[in-house]
C-alpha cells in the first residue's frame, strides 16, 4: 500500500495563512471583499484552525493564485509583504524579531535569520540559504524547491514579497526582490535603500 503523496506532506503554518488573510486589507476594501468571497471555504478553514497547526501547502498556493488573479503580481507581493510584517509581531516570528532587536535590527540581519525561520513556516518545502550579504543587498537560494511551488510563477512572487516584508521589518526602505529560477533551486536577489 502506497503512503501519502509528497505534495500532500508539504505544509504551511496556519498562522501564516491567517496573517495573509488579514493582509488582504492592503489592497483596499473592494479587493479584500472580492478575495473573501472567492476564497470563502479556504478563509473559513483557516479561521477555524489554531495558528500553530500545519495546513496543506495547496491552500497557500490557491490563495496566492487567486490573489494574483484579483490584484496582479504587485498586489500579491503587497499582501505577502504585509503578511510577514504582521507575523513579525506575532507568536511565530516575533521571537526572531525580538532576538534581532537585541542585536541591532538591520535588513541584512533580518534576512540572515530566514534559514532558521523557514522551517517554522514551511514543512518539506526545501531550505533557504543566504549566499551573500552587503550594504543594501543580499542574495539567497531556495534549495530543492518542490514542483508545486515552482509551477505557478505567482507563488514564487509571493515568497519574494514575503522577503520584501523581512527587509522592511529590518528597517530597509523600498525593498525589491528579484526571482531567478535555476533548475530545482530559486535565487532571490534582494535590494533596498
Amino acid at each position: 500500500m502506497a503512503g501519502p503523496s509528497p505534495s500532500s506532506l508539504r505544509q504551511i503554518r496556519a498562522s501564516q495563512l491567517k496573517a495573509s488573510v488579514r493582509a488582504f486589507e492592503e489592497l483596499g476594501a473592494a479587493a479584500a471583499r472580492t478575495l473573501h468571497e472567492r476564497l470563502r471555504p479556504l478563509v473559513a478553514q483557516v479561521d477555524e484552525t489554531i495558528g500553530v497547526t500545519w495546513l496543506p501547502l495547496g491552500l497557500d498556493i490557491e490563495l496566492s493564485g487567486t490573489l494574483a488573479e484579483v490584484a496582479g503580481i504587485s498586489g500579491l507581493r503587497r499582501v505577502a509583504r504585509g503578511s510577514v510584517e504582521r507575523s513579525a509581531e506575532g507568536p511565530l516570528l516575533g521571537p526572531f524579531r525580538r532576538a534581532l532587536l537585541s542585536l541591532g535590527l538591520t535588513p541584512n540581519r533580518a534576512l540572515s535569520r530566514a534559514p532558521y525561520a523557514w522551517p517554522h513556516l514551511y514543512r518539506r518545502c526545501g531550505a533557504i540559504r543566504v549566499d551573500e550579504s552587503g550594504p543594501g543587498r543580499a542574495s539567497m537560494t531556495h534549495l530543492d524547491v518542490p514542483e508545486e511551488m515552482r509551477a505557478p510563477t505567482s507563488y514564487l512572487d509571493g515568497i519574494a514579497g514575503g522577503f520584501e516584508g523581512v527587509i522592511a521589518v529590518g528597517g530597509g526602505k523600498d525593498p525589491h526582490v528579484e526571482v531567478v529560477r535555476d533548475g530545482r533551486d530559486v535565487r532571490y536577489l534582494c535590494s533596498w535603500s
